[in-house]
């Protein structure tokens, strides 16, 4: 029951991530320190155009997965590219490989990384990221809960994409919208003072967006809020 009361509170906490800031991650970061007893995480999203890291506790981690000027080559980048998870039991075992990285690890007491990759419906959205103060083998069990977090990060990535989605269609929607609608007022109006037809009005109208190279819209504008009577072409 107690796992069970766990997944509650994390469902809770993810569905506020990202929209209550530092809140939410403080809340996350004490539901991953009851479970598994990490120091700290970090969430890499690579869902839009620039990647970024959405979340982390402590806050400086932020910076351990994403430096000023980050081309991308940490161990969050890694996973988010690949979908393979990636474990360091001792953080020096990567000087060689990740110097700049181990550097920094050191400076904020980290000693032992899981990356685990967020995948939602064969989709990438980044990497999850978790940490220890001290050298540490990371187990199956605890790599299955860190995974199931992952899933459930992805899951809520996937949404959001989503309704980012739906949000720009219905801008785009809206607008055409609103320019058809005005359109028809412009043609009404030009028809009614010209003594013309509606659909010569809209000739004129899209003859004058022509020879202007403007857009139709913003003739039709010009027509009802300053006057302006396109002549035939």
């Amino acid at each position: 029951m107690a796992f069970v009361q766990q997944l509650a509170d994390l469902v809770r906490v993810l569905a506020e991530l990202d929209d209550d800031g530092a809140a939410a991650d403080e809340r996350l970061a004490r539901w991953l320190w009851d479970a598994l007893a990490v120091s700290g995480f970090a969430v890499l999203d690579t869902s839009e155009d620039r990647p970024r890291v959405m979340a982390a506790n402590p806050p400086g981690l932020a910076e351990l997965e994403q430096p000023p000027g980050s081309e991308g080559v940490g161990p969050a980048f890694i996973v988010g590219r690949t979908n393979s998870r990636l474990t360091c039991a001792d953080i020096d075992t990567w000087a060689d490989t990740l110097p700049r990285y181990v550097e920094s690890a050191r400076a904020l007491d980290v000693r032992a990384v899981a990356v685990l990759p967020l995948v939602a419906r064969d989709r990438s959205f980044g990497a999850l990221c978790l940490y220890s103060r001290s050298v540490r083998t990371w187990s199956e069990p605890e790599l299955g809960v860190g995974a199931l977090l992952a899933e459930l990060l992805a899951s809520r990535l996937g949404h959001v994409a989503e309704l980012r989605k739906l949000r720009v269609l219905t801008g785009q929607l809206q607008g055409a919208l609103d320019s058809r609608i005005l359109l028809e007022q412009a043609k009404g109006v030009l028809a009614a003072s010209e003594g013309i037809d509606v659909e010569v009005a809209f000739e004129r109208i899209r003859s004058h967006a022509r020879r202007t190279n403007t857009k139709v819209a913003a003739v039709a504008s010009a027509v009802i809020t300053a006057g302006l009577r396109p002549p035939p072409a």
